[in-house]
């Protein structure tokens, strides 16, 4: 079970990194906010230097080379995050995707 584990551990690390080296600034505007969100998700805590955050009517990728882009949330939908907390939570005026941690 642990060789399991670690062995998925390794493949999302792996293709993590390898799709950070495919998605930039030309790309993420090309996305749907569904495929942005699934996007940011991938790219978790990762170390190419991307941000991913969600603003009130877009979503907006920020990336190493100092480029940004953004995809629009339509008029008739929003994106809602929860995270529960034990002792204490923080404001979240913008959810950040990327690096967001709860303290769970």
């Amino acid at each position: 079970m642990i060789k399991k584990n670690i062995l998925l551990g390794l493949i999302i690390a792996f293709s993590s990194q390898s799709y950070a080296a495919t998605i930039n600034s030309e790309t993420f505007k090309d996305l749907d906010y569904k495929s942005a969100v699934t996007t940011a998700h991938t790219l978790y805590k990762n170390n190419e230097g991307i941000m991913i955050k969600v603003l009130p009517n877009r979503i907006v990728a920020t990336f190493s080379d100092g480029k940004s882009s953004s995809v629009a949330i339509p008029k008739d939908q929003f994106f809602l995050s929860i995270a529960p907390y034990i002792n204490s939570s923080h404001p979240c005026t913008n959810h950040v995707l990327t690096g967001c941690t709860v303290t769970v």
